[in-house]
């Protein structure tokens, strides 16, 4: 599902308070080189173990992933929130 709504805007409205969101694109790009680079590097071994249409699949799926975030359109965040407990009855 998606939205045309910010994440804390719609935290906001489901009743949650004291919203932190902690950017952590860069950290996520990072890794998700890494998972290529690496991935390339056992790249002999892994086409025997998943096979090549598995393993081409996923390294054009992280291709795809790394190029979105370089391009902005996509990111990773960490939200913290809290909800208020209700009031007892």
């Amino acid at each position: 599902m998606r939205s045309n709504r910010e994440p804390w805007d719609l935290l906001d409205a489901a009743g949650f308070s004291d919203i932190e969101m902690t950017d952590l694109t860069e950290a996520f790009l990072e890794t998700a080189r890494g998972w290529y680079e690496h991935t390339s590097e056992l790249e002999r071994d892994l086409r025997v173990t998943v096979g090549d249409a598995e393993l081409d699949q996923q390294q054009s799926d992280r291709k795809e992933m790394i190029t979105a975030i370089e391009e902005g359109l996509l990111s990773r965040a960490l939200v913290v929130a809290a909800k208020p407990t209700p009031a007892p009855r």
